[in-house]
């Protein structure tokens, strides 16, 4: 009974999640025959062949919930759910799903994992559907080129770094991606290359910051980040995230000397909508 109410738990809604794109239609009759090959395999490869064919073809929680039984190992089928769960849309009949672990501990930790992931998107759903969506009067939007336009973020008035931030949509792929790498290195890698040409809210800046724990690795995304911050005068928020007095003056002087020399322009007090100046 348990486990079946752990999983009710994960039939959250989906309307969050990215959409699977550009994935392969396959066969029922070729699903067989991969998957009666995979059992052959071991374990270790059979993880990478997994993870390779959920990427590539088109899946639902029934076909992940046959490829996570064939695991031996809980790691193992923890961490494959974890990769199929970046990649897999259709989620709807999870709530039928048994995964078989050994130890209970790791379905609650699946558990735990979507449900800090649906937390955090909803968190900022709403302000970035706010955001695509935001109503302009004085200015006729289609004449305005997209790179120039600057939207208004819920509750601030202040000043503009970089561009809109990235959207809903992006920002998922781009949270989900980091979740499922274990060194920071590679956290931190892959965050500085997708965060180039993309704006940032200080918001996401912080969901992303508690994805590490060191605040070395912390601080590391801080400063690649300040060129992509758009609103500004929120950045003094991401001070919270440290302990280290250094890294809090440091946080200090950035956010009290070194902001006028990051605005581009500013959103005044009656405005919702400025456009950035090139």
């Amino acid at each position: 009974m348990k486990f079946y109410y752990l999983l009710t738990q994960l039939f959250l809604p989906f309307s969050l999640f990215a959409i699977q794109e550009d994935c392969k239609e396959i066969s029922k009759k070729e699903y067989t025959k991969v998957i009666s090959t995979f059992h052959e395999l071991p374990e270790d490869i059979y993880s990478v062949k997994a993870k390779e064919f959920t990427e590539v073809y088109c899946m639902n929680s029934k076909s992940v919930h046959e490829l996570a039984a064939i695991f031996k190992s809980d790691h193992e089928r923890i961490e494959y759910l974890y990769h199929a769960y970046a990649y897999v849309e259709d989620w709807s009949d999870l709530h039928t799903m048994h995964f078989h672990f050994e130890d209970s501990l790791y379905l609650e930790r699946f558990v735990s994992f979507v449900q800090s992931f649906e937390s955090d998107m909803s968190n900022i759903s709403e302000d970035l559907a706010r955001i695509e969506s935001e109503m302009i009067t004085d200015y006729v939007l289609e004449e305005i080129p997209e790179e120039q336009r600057v939207v208004y973020v819920d509750g601030y008035r202040g000043k503009i770094g970089a561009d809109k931030p990235m959207s809903n949509d992006v920002f998922q792929k781009l949270f989900r991606d980091l979740q499922v790498h274990d060194i920071p290195k590679d956290k931190i890698n892959l965050f500085d290359n997708r965060i180039q040409n993309h704006g940032i809210s200080v918001t996401q800046l912080q969901i992303v910051l508690n994805l590490f724990s060191f605040e070395t690795d912390k601080m590391k995304v801080f400063n690649t980040s300040l060129s992509s911050i758009y609103d500004l005068d929120n950045l003094y928020k991401v001070k919270g995230q440290f302990i280290n007095f250094f890294y809090k003056k440091e946080i200090d002087d950035i956010t009290s000397t070194q902001l006028e020399s990051l605005a581009t322009d500013e959103i005044t007090k009656d405005d919702h909508v400025i456009y950035q100046k090139n």
